[in-house]
């Protein structure tokens, strides 16, 4: 992990996040698929990660301008 470079681990903790909101995504559709309940809150939790995902951006556009 790039400790020394905060810039680079925004970017990582970025796409992480992503990963993670992307992953949530595609649970939640192969449920539906599938007809496998998913829990109330889990979807809020998509958008949780996606609205962290925007911070980060903005964060990111802060600290390289």
């Amino acid at each position: 992990m790039a400790t020394d470079d905060p810039i680079a681990a925004r970017r990582l903790l970025r796409a992480q996040v992503a990963d993670l909101a992307t992953g949530v995504g595609l649970a939640i559709r192969t449920a539906r698929r599938l007809n496998v309940p998913v829990e109330p809150g889990v979807r809020d939790g998509r958008t949780a990660l996606t609205r962290w995902v925007a911070l980060i951006d903005e964060l990111l556009g802060e600290a390289t301008s």
